[in-house]
């Protein structure tokens, strides 16, 4: 390896280090661990969208989640009910 791809990947790993200590705390959580604090209290939501673009796409990435889990719920129901 020479010495400028050495450099280059130094600075993108500095880039990288910078970009994630200048995040939040909260857009520092695993994604799973953000969705059980949105699941906690969905009235914030909307107001956590308006925090940043990041979490204003967690969110929408949770709704989407949420809304497939609902959808795969229903059709699993709907399949397995048994009519007494």
């Amino acid at each position: 390896m020479n010495s400028s791809s050495l450099l280059n990947r130094f600075s993108s790993l500095k880039n990288d280090y910078e970009a994630l200590e200048s995040m939040s705390y909260l857009e520092n959580l695993p994604p799973e661990l953000l969705w059980k604090i949105i699941d906690f209290v969905p009235d914030s939501a909307f107001d956590l969208r308006l925090t940043s673009r990041f979490l204003k796409y967690r969110v929408e990435e949770f709704v989407l989640q949420r809304d497939y889990i609902t959808k795969k719920a229903i059709i699993f129901d709907k399949h397995y009910r048994i009519d007494a």
